[in-house]
Order: structure tokens, then sequence, then C-alpha cells
């Protein structure tokens, strides 16, 4: 593993500065901080979405990335977002030190670890950014790790299953994984051996440990659902991989193909062949797994190629080896620091693609809002970081999972305007929408008689029903009272 920090070094400080420097893609973080709150306030997990959510306000929630926000909340609170958007930084970073040490112990060459760790580096790029996935990034790099063990190590693999349950839903890989891995002992062994029992009982322990979280059996049962679910359809992450994913063209892909060449088992390496046939099934389910396939195929793809380079005896280390030993890595970490510059001094005004100025605007007008948003994660920004009532409820937000099917298709009617899209945002009584200004649903509220327009920037419009914004509706005064209270 001589060079294995290399792309570990040359992509620091690009985690770094796109952690702390750049602002959020999305409005993900303002939910989860606000959950973070109420964790920390109540000291429980909210199981339900509240009455800040009108369409679906009681439905049932599980909130599996609690300790993301509530370790979110707690450094936001302190003056440490910061270290917090570094703690994440880190995690792609040490998940491709991993690839490399992984790579080294199952026999790849020095040079088909660098050149296999650089795609799966390439693999993380699009899909990094503060994130509960990318916190998750790290914990599956120690999972196979740990899986990569036969003896008494492999049992390693159910404490970090229980702490990934703590973080993400895709904590149900774990068993999934040793199982894979399970069933390539049988190949191998062709036996009831001490080292099949052992990876049989570690994935049952493995299935046990992803109910040793506040959620406990509902995380499972939640997964599960998640999985099949339709709404999956209308969320971009959960989108087919394509070769338009520059992630998947570059990094995933190059490591598959390499995969397929060189063959995904090999004489006695079963065990490694199906876990990595398990990630490839996952590439293909969703553009968000891009970025574990390429953490999970690197080592093996790696040692599996180098089978088929020529190994040269080693020799005694030069003083030029020692040398070139210490000045590759500084050289990787000087481009690496270069490039960060750059793209530090590039990066946009903090929450430039957000209608930050367009939800205060809404939030200042008089009456009882009930709030559409043309990208459905725009209305977490209504969402208090103390944990608070937001002023407006809203159609559909971050969120996103617990909201009812027939909710999504409402919002895809009105969005697309398909022919009924004016009757759906009728019935839920919407009386606030917030959309781009280029957006078809903006060119059509502005030929509504029974919709005016309320703010304008450079990016979004707010339009408000007729009738709404300038006196507030008695009922619904007293009601908002209610839930405050």
């Amino acid at each position: 593993m001589k060079y294995g920090v290399v792309v570990p070094l040359v992509l620091a400080p690009f985690f770094v500065v796109k952690a702390i420097v750049y602002p959020p893609g999305d409005g993900d973080l303002f939910w989860q901080r606000w959950l973070g709150s109420v964790v920390l306030q109540s000291h429980a997990l909210p199981r339900s979405l509240g009455n800040e959510a009108f369409t679906a306000a009681g439905a049932p929630w599980v909130p599996q990335e609690w300790l993301f926000s509530t370790l979110l909340s707690f450094s936001a609170a302190h003056g440490a977002a910061w270290a917090f958007d570094a703690a994440i930084a880190l995690c792609p970073i040490v998940a491709l030190w991993l690839v490399a040490v992984r790579a080294a112990r199952h026999g790849a060459t020095p040079l088909t670890a660098l050149v296999c760790a650089a795609f799966a580096g390439v693999a993380l790029l699009e899909s990094f950014g503060v994130r509960v996935q990318v916190a998750a990034w790290l914990l599956i790099a120690l999972f196979l790790l740990a899986l990569d063990e036969d003896g008494a190590w492999l049992w390693a693999t159910v404490p970090i299953a229980a702490l990934w349950s703590n973080l993400h839903a895709s904590a149900m890989l774990a068993p999934v994984l040793v199982a894979a891995a399970a069933v390539g002992v049988v190949l191998e062994d062709r036996a009831w051996t001490p080292r099949l029992r052992r990876h049989v009982l570690v994935a049952g322990a493995c299935a046990l440990a992803l109910c040793l979280n506040p959620l406990g059996p509902e995380l499972p049962r939640y997964a599960i659902g998640l999985f099949s679910s339709p709404i999956k359809h209308w969320i971009a992450e959960w989108k087919t991989t394509d070769a338009a994913d520059i992630s998947f063209l570059l990094g995933a892909f190059p490591l598959l193909a390499i995969a397929m060449v060189a063959g995904f088992g090999a004489p006695r390496q079963w065990k490694q062949g199906l876990v990595l046939a398990a990630f490839a099934v996952l590439l293909f389910t969703a553009a968000r797994n891009i970025a574990v396939f390429g953490i999970a195929a690197a080592p093996i793809v790696a040692a599996r190629l180098s089978r088929y380079l020529p190994r040269r005896e080693p020799r005694p280390l030069t003083a030029l080896d020692r040398g070139a030993q210490f000045a590759f890595p500084a050289f990787a970490l000087a481009v690496g620091v270069a490039c960060a510059v750059t793209l530090a001094r590039e990066a946009p005004p903090p929450l430039a693609d957000l209608p930050v100025q367009a939800i205060a605007a809404i939030d200042a007008m008089p009456g009882t809002h009930r709030l559409l948003c043309g990208d459905f994660a725009w209305c977490a920004l209504e969402f208090p970081p103390d944990g608070g009532i937001p002023r407006a409820q809203v159609f559909l937000d971050g969120r996103a999972d617990p909201f009812p099917v027939s909710v999504w298709r409402d919002f895809v009617a009105i969005s697309l305007l398909q022919p009924d899209w004016r009757q759906r945002l009728d019935a839920r009584g919407v009386n606030v929408v917030l959309v781009k200004v280029d957006a078809p649903l903006a060119q059509a509220l502005a030929l509504a008689p029974d919709w005016r327009r309320a703010y304008r920037d450079a990016k979004f419009l707010v339009y408000l029903r007729r009738g709404d914004g300038r006196r507030a509706d008695a009922r619904e005064v007293r009601g908002a009272g209610r839930i405050a209270g």
C-alpha cells in the first residue's frame, strides 16, 4: 500500500472545501436540523408528520436520519457547524484510504490499487455533499473491511451494522452482504465448516443489529417498504443509473468493465465475487448507489486485475525509492490543495440557489399559508432551526418518504400541468405557490384570474391566491394557535 494514500490526499482538499465553503444544493439540511432540535428538546423521536405538512398530518414517519440530524443541530447551535461539515468531509477521505487498505490485503499491486482507487474517487464526486448518505460511506467501507475477515474479526460487522442502523436505512445491506458472503463460502468450502458456520451466525446477528436503535423493528420494515415504493420515480436521487452520470461513466463503469473482463469469481474467491455482484445489482437500481459500488468494487477489481499483470521480485529499497514514497503523496496533496483553492475562490454566495428571500417574503405576508413549492425540497426552508412551528404549512417537503402516494400524484399533476392540475390545487386548499420564474406552473398561474403575483426576484416567483394574504381567516388563525400551544 505504498501509494494508497495518494487518491485520498488528492481529493481531500476538494471534499473539505466543498463541505465547508459551498452552500447546500437542496433544502434537506434545513429540515434535518429542525428534526435534530426536536429530538434534543423532546428527548424522543417524532413518529408521525405534524401539522406543518397540511396534506399528510398524522402520516407515519420513520426518522431514520435522527442521529445525523441531532449531531447537525447540536453542532450548529454551539457555533461548530464548520466542524460538523469537516467531519462529513472526512468520511469519503477515510473510505478511500480503506479502499487502498483492502486492495493491498487482497493482493493488489500498488499500481492497480492506485488506478482502481482513482476510479472509486471519481464515483464519489457527484454524490458528495454534507449529506447523511456520505456519512454512511465510511460505515460501508468499515463494514466491508470487517467482512473480508474469516476469523473472529468477522464479528466486528455486527457493531458496525448497529451503528449504521442509527445513521441511515441503507444499513439493511448489512445482513444481505454477509448472506452473500456466506453463499460464497458455501461454494468455496463445499462443507459445513467452522468458517461457514461463523458467516451464517454473523448474518443473523447483523439482521438483529438493525433493530438496535430507537426505531427498533420499524427501520427494517421502512427500508423494505421504501425499496418497492412508487414515490422513488419522482425523486431525483432515486433515478435509474445511466451514462449521463459522470460518476458512473468515468468511475463505476470502468470498475464494472474490468470486473466483467477479469471475472467476478476466481478459484477459491467466490465470497468476494458474490459481494461484488450484490453491489453490481445495486449499481443499476439507483444513481445514489454509484458511490457505494465504487467503494466496494475497487479493492476486489484491483486484486483481480493484478492477477493478469507481471509481478517483479521484491528488491531492497534505494534512497530514491524512499524519497519517492514521501514525495509522491506530498505532490498529490499539493495538487489537491491548488485545485481546492481555485474551487474555493469560485464558490457561489451562501444559499445562492435556494429561495431564501422568497420564503422570507411569504413568512412576512399576513394570513395563514398553505404552501406548495415547485421543488418540494425548497419547502424545508420553512422549518425553523430551533425546532419550532413553521410559519407556513407545506404541501410536500424534503422528508419525502412519509408522504402518501396520493400527495405525490397531486404534486406531479400540478407541477406538470396535467389536465386536472387546477382542480387538484383547489382541492388541497393551496393558497401560496413558490416557483422558478421559467417554470410552466409560473406561466399558468400568471394567466389564472384567481391568482396574483406577490413576490419576484431574479430566480423565483411567489403567487398568492386572490383574497389571501390581505386578511387572516379567523378559523385558521385559531387553529394555528392551538398547534403552537
